[in-house]
C-alpha cells in the first residue's frame, strides 16, 4: 500500500510535530524526514525524541526516509501532509 512521505513540520497523532530533517531529498519545497530525525510530543512524560521505526524501507543519504504512520520512541505516529506524493513499497 502507498504511504506518503513524511516531511518538517508534519503531525504527530497527539497534536506535535516533526522538529528536523535531515535528508537532502527536498518534497515540494520542504525536507524529508528519516529515521533518528527529532520530533516533539505535547503528552506528558512524552516530549522531545525521535522517529524510529517505518516502513517502507527506502534510503536517503545512507538513512531510511520516514513514512506516513512512522513511529516515534514515545509510541505516538506521525502523519504525512502529502498523502498524494508517495513511494509504493
Amino acid at each position: 500500500m502507498p504511504k506518503g512521505i513524511i516531511r518538517l513540520g508534519d503531525k504527530l497523532t497527539s497534536g506535535g510535530v516533526v522538529m528536523s530533517a535531515s535528508s537532502t531529498m527536498i518534497i515540494e519545497g520542504i525536507v524529508a524526514a528519516l529515521i533518528g530525525d527529532v520530533v516533539i510530543c505535547p503528552l506528558l512524560g512524552h516530549g522531545v525524541n525521535r522517529i524510529v521505526s517505518t516502513t517502507p524501507t527506502w534510503l536517503s543519504d545512507g538513512k531510511q526516509v520516514a513514512f506516513d504512520q512512522a513511529v516515534c520512541a514515545c509510541g505516538c505516529k506521525v502523519l504525512s501532509s502529502l498523502p498524494t506524493t508517495y513511494i509504493e513499497g
